[in-house]
């Protein structure tokens, strides 16, 4: 009986710790204001846009900020 009620603690502690919820590793701060200078500049070159912009029109226009899109400017290479 005692070797069930140890075996019944450790499941539970088990099953506690494995349920709380862990907390987020915080973003550094740098790479915070990296991304909203980013988002600032992407926000910026769509304020420039007409609102008649035709979707092939605006990718000329923009830049590519999709995933996977180079670092560097378009017409720079």
């Amino acid at each position: 009986m005692t070797l069930f009620v140890v075996l019944l603690s450790v499941v539970l502690l088990l099953a506690v710790l494995l349920v709380i919820p862990r907390r987020p590793t915080a973003t550094s701060q740098s790479s915070s204001i990296e991304d909203e200078a980013e988002l600032t500049r992407a926000e910026d070159d769509l304020a420039d846009l007409d609102v008649m912009t035709t979707p092939e029109e605006a990718i000329e226009e923009l830049p590519d900020w999709g995933p996977g899109a180079p670092k560097y400017p378009r017409g720079s290479s």
